[in-house]
């Protein structure tokens, strides 16, 4: 591997915090440490698109899976990685080497390993005892988000196997070792 010649493709919001869905939680992670990580080992960065915002905006509620398992969402996920495609074809036929796929995890669209799942998810806001209901049986599972395996599924039909990586909320440090470990075995 040409240690000059890698790059690295991550979700959207972890250096967009503006897209991600209104939160109360306490602190969005500092991603200016994995920043400066992937600038110092050379890694060239790619920024996928972020789905959600395309479709809903700022103003969206948060999902779950289930709500973007659709045809619709996966053809506009598919539509939204034909340029990174196309851009990541081109870099491994010029000798770089895709190192690896930085997601979301818990994200329905962006999850690398766990989503959020909510089978009852849906309906109107009308009855708050009903939603806090609905809400109640979210659950986190073990696959990825919808976006995520549309990046999959795009990335294996030009016969590259992307290895993922997760920020799971503030867990920067255990990320960058998780790709530390990862650059070492490459």
């Amino acid at each position: 591997m040409n240690n000059n010649k890698r790059i690295i493709a991550v979700s959207h919001c972890i250096f967009n915090k503006h897209s991600k869905v209104e939160s109360t939680s306490p602190k969005d992670p500092d991603t200016t440490k994995l920043l400066s990580y992937l600038l110092d080992k050379n890694i060239g960065i790619i920024q996928l698109p972020c789905p959600e915002m395309h479709m809903y905006g700022i103003k969206r509620w948060g999902h779950v899976k289930e709500q973007f398992d659709t045809p619709f969402f996966r053809e506009t996920s598919r539509e939204l990685l034909k340029p990174f495609g196309l851009q990541v074809k081109d870099y491994t036929n010029n000798g770089y080497d895709l190192i690896g796929i930085i997601g979301i995890e818990g994200s329905p669209s962006c999850g690398a390993f766990n989503t959020c799942k909510g089978p009852d998810w849906g309906g109107e806001f009308k009855d708050i005892d009903l939603v806090q209901q609905k809400v109640s049986t979210i659950t986190y599972t073990s696959s990825k988000g919808v976006f995520m395996e549309e990046l999959e599924n795009m990335l294996n039909s030009i016969n590259i196997e992307p290895i993922f990586f997760g920020l799971l909320g503030n867990e920067v440090d255990d990320l960058i070792n998780s790709l530390s470990l990862h650059l070492e075995g490459i």
